[in-house]
């Protein structure tokens, strides 16, 4: 008699890419199917919303379009401070003692904030700010507007609002994020659902043989669906089996677990150390 092979053991070993796109797959197939039971119908449902979510968390990206914006806006900021420093530097060398004597007094700005581009990305916001404190006071402010610098000051303003507003914001998506769970507690979720539904499946598949006259339509349903689950099932094994030698992936004929050395003699480790 059909049936789907036990598998629970082999997804706990797969990675994470490995365990999402077996899913995606049956999922997939599952929804091109029309199962006629009102009891596999919420099974069914359960285990799509438990996939939905791991969707969501796999796909998450932690390196994310934020992420890339964030250092974008962070160098981009620190190109405007050496401009500023460039300008500063410029005009304590000018000919023309106006200008030199606000250029020679920014640069004290410039002593203390010197370095600020070097500094790690949590700690220049602030030192940015402090920097644009000091330049808009009466003692800075007159020499930013007598060398001209007005507009690169602006924009440094400008670049380092822009960078704590990106940054602002995914501090608080990454929160959100991790609110949503893990792929460790997920994935244990949708092997939990899915068990039961081809469990079930299994169930009715047996229901339905012994029945008589058989309903043709479900047997032929149910077996494409049970060879479809058992066809990704052995893959699988396979490829987890290159990866690892001490796994043997079963055969097509074959419906118990695999064995994996390695379990079995820690098994019988943990045995011995009981005794």
């Amino acid at each position: 008699m059909r049936r789907i092979i036990n598998y629970l053991t082999l997804m706990r070993k797969l990675r994470n890419a490995e365990h999402f796109d077996f899913f995606e797959n049956i999922i997939k197939y599952l929804t091109t199917k029309t199962l006629k039971s009102s009891t596999l119908e919420p099974l069914w449902n359960l285990l799509n919303q438990c996939f939905e979510k791991e969707d969501e968390i796999y796909k998450r990206n932690f390196k994310s379009i934020e992420t890339i914006q964030i250092c974008e806006a962070n160098e981009k900021r620190k190109i405007s401070f050496l401009a500023f420093k460039r300008g500063v530097e410029f005009y304590s060398y000018s000919e023309v003692d106006t200008f030199r004597e606000a250029g020679i007094l920014l640069m004290e700005v410039i002593h203390t904030y010197g370095y600020i581009y070097k500094s790690p990305i949590t700690e220049i916001s602030t030192l940015f700010f402090n920097m644009l404190q000091d330049l808009s006071k009466p003692r800075y402010a007159a020499a930013v507007a007598t060398t001209g610098l007005t507009d690169i000051v602006a924009r440094l303003e400008r670049d380092n609002k822009a960078f704590k507003a990106i940054y602002v914001e995914r501090t608080y998506n990454l929160e959100e994020i991790k609110g949503k769970g893990t792929m460790k507690v997920i994935r244990q979720k949708v092997d939990e659902a899915a068990v039961i539904f081809t469990d079930s499946i299994n169930t009715l598949y047996r229901v339905n043989e012994m029945t008589y006259p058989a309903d043709r339509e479900t047997k032929a349903v149910l077996e494409d669906i049970i060879t479809f689950f058992n066809s990704f099932i052995h893959q699988y094994e396979t490829i987890y089996a290159r990866r690892n030698p001490r796994y043997r992936a079963r055969g097509e004929d074959e419906d118990e677990d695999p064995l994996d050395l390695a379990d079995t003699e820690q098994k019988k480790q943990d045995t011995e150390a009981v005794s």
